[in-house]
């Protein structure tokens, strides 16, 4: 299995920006404590502040998807805030040099 690198990019809603940073934030260090985790890294957009950028790299796909899917942490962030996200944008890169 090789390694996987993904960008998320989040869009919150109108409003929520300053919350959504906190809370954000918060997921970092679980995350970072998450099975497979080589590297989890959040970013704000300087120019759009209601945009957020997640980097990553998962030992595999399959440690990926159990963060994303299983995670408490996650999973509690879907349930308490996901109605504040406007758009999520998730690209899963190979590295090629």
């Amino acid at each position: 299995m090789s390694e996987l690198s993904v960008v998320a990019v989040l869009m919150v809603r109108e409003g929520t920006d300053q919350e959504l940073r906190g809370v954000l934030a918060a997921l970092v260090p679980p995350s970072l404590k998450d099975h497979g985790n080589l590297r989890y890294e959040l970013y704000a957009d300087q120019s759009e502040p209601r945009r957020f950028v997640i980097v990553q790299r998962w030992t595999d796909e399959t440690a990926y998807v159990k963060h994303d899917q299983q995670s408490d942490h996650i999973r509690h962030f879907t349930k308490s805030h996901g109605e504040k996200i406007e758009k999520v944008d998730v690209y899963r890169l190979e590295r090629i040099g």
